[in-house]
């Protein structure tokens, strides 16, 4: 279990740690429904509101994406982070507005540990860490009831931890990596000529994950009336989502634009995955907003009947993992059985310390990232080659060349980087070779099971 999370990609339904902070979101989702309905804060909440909370971050949380929520992938944790800090900076506003400066300090005290805990997780979120600030330092500038001059005082507290962990990050960097990360290129290389595309393709999944998308956008929207009068508690929540969601969103096209290369940058790589770090933030707030039209609207029309309705979504929450187990277990789809199978097989026929180059120029990486998990402790992974490498004849000849493979695992095959390897390969087949001379010569081959592609079974 441990290994499977190490490795990040295959799935590790019993994370502890993701589970508790799926219900430590829940219980937040809970008591802002509970704030914004106005219901007894003391009171223990009913069952019905429990599992309402725990459905609001699950399956009403527009991005449940089980094979990213049931793995080892840092996005849940950093969503998770991004939403409590939101949360966070939006109670320092509404103590400041009351005046209150001891809760305050203590609620800037919080928020500045979970975004010093968001920074940890990925020094990349950095972006998030200013879009969170900013947002409520936006809210700040307009909300009339906020002085200035005593948010200011809370800065330290917010941005000291952050800034401490960014700087340990950096040190352990310079120390432990020397090959750097992803960098801006000049500004004539920038990808001007891929901009049509890539704005096209942010199109295209802003379409497909309309419900996501549709709830951000409206909270933005209503950010935007917010900039000219705030009114309410959550007109400076929605300042505080909108300004994140936009200001991550312009810098999500400008890294496209500026630093991914090629393939990466044309096709928007990752967007959704990386508009999934805001998806909590975004439906902690539009909760909250409904809550209070529930409160001011609708909750006097629904009488006696809002007891039904809270026994009708415990019974709900019980039955939904039930109904969708086969889709929860998505580690059980035939090409990764198949790829486990093959891979345990392969670990008894080749020799200690082999070194396995992965082909699988159809497929975007995951299953290399499974065989070297099967693989582990008998051979190491030397390179693959996936969907995401060119094809061209003389960069994968020299790539395999370079890799000083004794073993070459073929997954699928492309007519120009199988003409590479010299040797006539079965179709809908995987195939085990070795390294024999200057050639390559076929040990075994594994048919498909049921399939002709394994990117013809979806997650």
């Amino acid at each position: 279990e441990i290994a499977s999370c190490l490795v990040g990609s295959e799935m590790c339904i019993r994370d502890r740690f993701h589970i508790m902070l799926l219900i430590s979101m829940s219980l937040a989702a809970m008591d802002l429904i509970r704030l914004g309905a106005k219901l007894d804060q003391t009171k223990n909440p009913s069952w019905g509101l429990c599992a309402l909370g725990f459905m609001t971050v699950t399956i009403f949380s527009t991005a449940f994406v089980q094979k990213v929520i049931f793995t080892a992938y840092a996005d849940l944790p950093v969503a998770a982070a991004v939403a409590f800090s939101g949360v966070l900076c939006w109670m320092v506003l509404q103590a400041l507005s009351k005046n209150n400066e001891t809760q305050a300090w203590t609620y800037a005290i919080q928020a500045g540990l979970v975004l010093m805990i968001l920074l940890n997780l990925k020094p990349a979120t950095i972006v998030l860490f200013v879009g969170v600030l900013g947002g409520t330092s936006f809210a700040v500038l307009r909300d009339p009831d906020v002085q200035l001059s005593k948010f200011l005082k809370l800065m330290p507290a917010l941005i000291l931890p952050g800034i401490f962990i960014l700087l340990l990050w950096g040190w352990f960097s310079s120390t432990h990596f020397h090959r750097g990360g992803h960098s801006v290129m000049p500004f004539d290389n920038w990808q001007w000529h891929h901009m049509g595309q890539t704005l096209l393709t942010i199109a295209s999944i802003m379409m497909k994950k309309g419900f996501y998308f549709g709830m951000m956008l409206v909270l933005s929207a209503l950010s935007i009336v917010a900039l000219f009068r705030i009114r309410s508690q959550f007109d400076r929540f929605t300042l505080i989502v909108g300004c994140t969601f936009v200001g991550y969103n312009l810098f999500l096209v400008f890294v496209y634009l500026a630093i991914f290369h090629g393939y990466s940058g044309a096709n928007a790589l990752s967007y959704w995955r990386y508009n999934m770090h805001l998806a909590h933030l975004g439906v902690f707030c539009a909760a909250y907003g409904l809550s209070i039209l529930w409160h001011e609207k609708l909750a006097g029309r629904f009488g006696n009947t809002s007891k039904y309705l809270a026994k009708l979504t415990v019974v709900v929450l019980i039955l939904l993992p039930v109904a969708f187990a086969p889709k929860l277990r998505f580690d059980i789809r035939a090409p990764k059985q198949f790829v486990k199978q093959v891979g345990a097989e392969m670990a008894s026929i080749l020799p200690k310390g082999a070194r396995v180059m992965v082909l699988d120029p159809l497929a975007n990486g995951f299953y290399a990232k499974l065989m070297r998990y099967q693989l582990y402790g008998v051979a190491t992974l030397s390179r693959d080659i996936s969907l995401f490498h060119p094809k061209k004849l003389d960069y994968v000849r020299k790539y395999i060349e370079d890799s000083n493979s004794t073993h070459m695992w073929v997954h699928t095959q492309s007519k120009d980087v199988v003409e590479v390897l010299g040797v006539p390969l079965k179709e809908r087949n995987a195939h085990l070779l070795e390294k024999q001379g200057a050639g390559w010569r076929l040990i075994k081959s594994w048919p498909y099971p049921g399939y002709n592609n394994p990117n013809d079974i979806p997650d």
